[in-house]
Order: C-alpha cells, then sequence, then structure tokens
C-alpha cells in the first residue's frame, strides 16, 4: 500500500493531533519563507490548510494541493470561515505528478510536517 492511503481517514483527527505535537511552532518559520520568496506560492501535501491558512494572511497567492478529498474539505471549510485568505487556491492532485503549466513556475513549493514521507513510490 502507498504512503498515502489513510490521510481520508486520518483527517477528522489531524488537527487535534498536530496542536498537541507541532502546535504553531512552524508557522513563523514559513511565513519567513513566503514573505522572503514572494509569490505564487506552492504547499505540497497542504491537508486542513493549518500551514496554507497563515501563509494567504501574508497577501502573497498561495496553492495548496493534496490528494485527500476529506483534508481539501476541511482546509475549504476553514479558508471560509477565516478572513484574509482570498489569496489560496485548493487544488486535489497527486505531488508526483504536479498539475500545474510548466510555464508558470512558483516562487517557492513548501512541504511542511512530513509530507515527502508518503512517498513509498515513485
Amino acid at each position: 500500500m502507498e504512503g498515502w492511503h489513510g490521510w481520508d481517514a486520518y483527517a477528522p483527527v489531524y488537527d487535534w493531533e498536530n496542536v498537541r505535537t507541532v502546535g504553531h511552532r512552524d508557522i513563523p518559520f514559513w511565513r519567513r519563507q513566503v514573505v522572503a520568496c514572494g509569490g505564487p506560492v506552492l504547499e505540497l501535501g497542504c491537508g486542513t490548510g493549518r500551514v496554507l491558512l497563515p501563509m494567504a494572511r501574508t497577501g502573497e497567492p498561495v496553492v495548496g494541493l493534496d490528494r485527500s478529498t476529506n483534508m481539501l474539505g476541511l482546509a475549504r471549510r476553514r479558508l471560509r470561515r477565516a478572513r484574509g485568505t482570498d489569496s489560496a487556491r485548493l487544488v486535489r492532485g497527486d505531488i508526483r505528478s504536479l498539475p500545474f503549466a510548466s510555464d508558470r513556475p512558483f516562487s517557492l513549493v513548501m512541504a511542511p510536517y512530513g509530507v515527502l514521507q508518503s512517498l513509498l513510490r515513485n
């Protein structure tokens, strides 16, 4: 089984677990990167928007990519409730085959919270 299996089932407890482990300690680091590089920014494995939402508040265009429909559903709800996140866009897709035109590069590609550990096959 590939590493991405199970993320849909994990979605309901993802934020709860992150508050108890990572919390928001990584957000200042990612914010500094986004501000320094400018947009557009791509977050691989954006999940519920835990990192994406505060990055969107910088005003830079941010695209979140995730394979999990349930995770993206939570991210959509979170973005709808939040202010200052109009620069965010969510896309369902596989990080191994990016669904973006190659002539529209991103200034920064982020892979927070160990998303690359899900890549057990290419």
